[in-house]
């Protein structure tokens, strides 16, 4: 049914919306006109079905579960016990229908749209963290089995000696004597053999696997000497909503609602929802699932609006008026501006003459910012404007504003390079340098190396800078210029240049080896 423009507030604020984005954009507002309109607040109905869920993660973990709230049990049998009797009793009790409408009653849009969402609720009792410890059967709960290399005896057979505590004498080699043959040998006496020197004559030595301790880590439990069994708990309800018919509801608005996924639309405030329970159902004494009816009121409004020469159907939805079926009207409406842009963004003619237009203003402020990307001009632009054409008044935008400081960077960098010659000339042609690195020597003359085109190289890029926004800002005096700006290929180039002749320099003065 088409209305009085006077009397459809989502007509008016729709029209409104548009003309503001129309306004200083080469587009007389006025040429957004509306031809007809229908709207209505339509009532959708939808049932939400809660299924109980009771929750159970179960992991395995080496050591003694620690932490706060932890509910210790004497075995793990116990454990699982009473993990299958809180199973049972939340399954076959109706407590839990309480507490999710309780709950659902709290949140906003109570469940709409929601599907295979879990749904919790405040209590102690709603999440449990259960835990059991049982003893290695590998170490006995002592975290140590016997040493596999000494058999548990601490020490291992002597390889050296063979176990039999003795070696052949290294000083006579075992022929008993000494050199001259004249007398029994002194170490040895005699008897060829000595004392292994590795075992010092016990014919066995230290385990090198378990140090003498007879024992060593256990690798099952890692040493901590036992098991733990941890099993967290939550209690709650599944829920799965389904809309009822919609053969009332306009094409338009069924895909303004298809946008919203996983409870965005109840999240967004964009209709009242309210929710009706059967009390039979809800009093029922075992309840494997609960349906709750959901009622939405939706505004939605529809209409034909002409752009210039050409007419588009517009949906405006839900409480917020969000649009849809705009068309890109200031893409057309731009076409000589973006000429304009292009020709800034060339140097042929000036950012401020391209910048009359709002959206390109709006494009400079948010360049002189530091908001270089084209998503920063479609938060003011969401409609009307595609994305191409955005990136395009950036890009264009960000270029024209390096041609407005291109002849100042290019001063500061020459400038910058002149003084650099002087002082590398003056630091290496003359005694200057050999004085300051005979001062501390070897590290003054290394200091002098690094810090000064250091110093230098900072110092160009903060003129550069300073340089660059001062001139902006003399240009945009009501901007907002942010002091990092872009050096450009100007600025790289300078860098790149002092670099070369910093080295240039030392090596024709002999300094750079």
């Amino acid at each position: 049914m088409s209305k009085n423009l006077d009397i459809m507030p989502m007509t008016d604020r729709a029209l409104k919306r548009l003309r503001a984005l129309a306004k200083g954009n080469a587009m007389e507002p006025d040429s957004i006109r509306l031809i007809e309109s229908k709207e209505q607040i339509y009532t959708l109905n939808g049932t939400l079905t809660l299924t109980p869920q009771f929750d159970i993660q179960t992991k395995q973990v080496v050591g003694r579960v620690k932490g706060k709230g932890v509910r210790l049990h004497n075995s793990v049998e116990a454990l699982q016990q009473e993990v299958l009797l809180l199973q049972r009793q939340f399954s076959e009790g109706t407590g839990w229908v309480n507490e999710a409408i309780k709950e659902l009653e709290t949140i906003k849009g109570h469940g709409w749209g929601q599907e295979e969402a879990f749904l919790t609720w405040e209590g102690q009792e709603k999440e449990m963290h259960l835990a059991a410890s049982e003893n290695c059967t590998t170490c006995g709960g002592g975290g140590r089995v016997p040493c596999i290399g000494c058999q548990g005896q601490g020490r291992s057979f002597c390889y050296t000696c063979q176990a039999s505590g003795s070696e052949t004498c290294i000083r006579c080699l075992g022929t008993g004597m000494e050199a001259d043959h004249a007398q029994p040998c002194t170490l040895c006496h005699g008897r060829r053999l000595s004392p292994c020197r590795f075992c010092r004559g016990s014919g066995k030595m230290i385990c090198p696997k378990c140090q003498g301790q007879a024992k060593i880590p256990c690798v099952q439990c890692k040493a901590a000497g036992v098991f733990s069994q941890e099993v967290h708990i939550k209690q709650g309800a599944l829920l799965n909503f389904s809309l009822d018919s919609t053969a009332h509801v306009p094409s338009g608005l069924l895909r303004a609602l298809s946008r919203f996924k996983d409870g965005q639309f109840e999240q967004g405030d964009h209709a009242d929802i309210t929710m009706f329970i059967d009390e039979d159902e809800k009093n029922k004494k075992t309840k494997d699932h609960l349906l709750i009816q959901l009622k939405a009121e939706i505004p939605y409004a529809e209409m034909k609006i002409r752009f210039g020469h050409r007419a588009a159907l517009v949906g405006s939805f839900g409480k917020k008026g969000i649009l849809s079926g705009v068309p890109p009207f200031l893409d057309e409406a731009l076409s000589n501006t973006l000429t304009d842009l292009r020709g800034a963004a060339r140097g042929k003619i000036s950012l401020a003459q391209a910048a009359k237009v709002r959206i390109v203003h709006d494009a400079l402020d948010l360049v002189l910012e530091k908001k270089k990307a084209s998503h920063d001009l479609r938060r003011l632009y969401p409609l009307g404007l595609t994305a191409k054409t955005a990136q395009e008044i950036m890009s264009n935008t960000i270029e024209a504003v390096k041609k407005d400081t291109a002849a100042t960077r290019s001063f500061v960098g020459a400038a910058g390079i002149l003084v650099s010659t002087g002082l590398f000339a003056f630091m290496f042609m003359t005694p200057a340098f050999e004085k300051l690195a005979a001062i501390a020597p070897p590290l003054s003359g290394i200091v002098v190396l690094i810090v000064m085109p250091a110093f230098l190289m900072a110092l160009i890029w903060q003129s550069l800078h300073i340089a660059s926004r001062a001139i902006l800002a003399h240009k945009y005096p009501k901007a907002h210029v942010s002091f990092s700006q872009n050096i450009g290929t100007i600025g790289h180039t300078t860098l790149g240049i002092m670099i070369a002749l910093y080295v240039l320099t030392l090596y024709f003065t002999g300094h750079l080896f």
